[in-house]
C-alpha cells in the first residue's frame, strides 16, 4: 500500500513544478477611447523651449473604439474627423473623406501617458510640425 504522505508530497512537487503564467502586459493604447480636452497645445523650438498656443476654447477629442476620432469643440457639432490606431506608446491618424478641416497633423504621433494608475492626461507629440498637444480627462 502506497504511503499517503507520499502520494500527497508527489502532488505538491507536480504543482509547485508546474510553470507559473507570465503577467500580462496591458495596452495602455487601449486608454486612448474616450473623450479627453484639449486646453494645452504648446509649439516646440529649436533650443528646446516651448510656446505656448492660445485658444478661446477647448476643443474635445473623442476617440471611438471602433477606430474613428472626431473634434468637437463644446457641444456644437463635430468639426473635424480622423481615423486612428495605437501600439507601442505612437498614435497615427489619418484624415477621414469629407471630414472638415484637420485638427491634427496626419501622420504618426509619439504618446506619453502621466499617470500609470488611472490615465487622467495623454501628450501627443506632432514630430513633423513640432507640436505637442495635451490632452486630459
Amino acid at each position: 500500500m502506497i504511503n499517503s504522505k507520499y502520494v500527497l508530497t508527489l502532488i505538491l512537487l507536480g504543482l509547485l513544478s508546474c510553470k507559473q503564467p507570465k503577467p500580462q502586459s496591458v495596452n495602455k493604447d487601449i486608454f486612448l477611447i474616450g473623450k479627453w480636452e484639449n486646453c494645452q497645445e504648446l509649439f516646440l523650438q529649436g533650443d528646446g523651449r516651448s510656446i505656448p498656443m492660445s485658444r478661446n476654447a477647448c476643443p474635445f477629442i473623442i476617440f471611438d473604439k471602433n477606430y474613428m476620432g472626431y473634434v468637437k469643440m463644446g457641444d456644437a457639432t463635430i468639426t473635424s474627423s480622423f481615423n486612428w490606431s495605437a501600439g507601442n506608446d505612437k498614435l497615427i491618424i489619418r484624415q477621414s473623406k469629407n471630414a472638415g478641416r484637420p485638427f491634427f497633423g496626419l501622420g504618426v504621433f509619439k504618446l506619453l501617458y502621466k499617470n500609470n494608475q488611472v490615465i487622467k492626461q495623454v501628450v501627443m507629440f506632432d514630430t513633423v510640425r513640432k507640436v505637442k498637444y495635451i490632452l486630459e480627462r
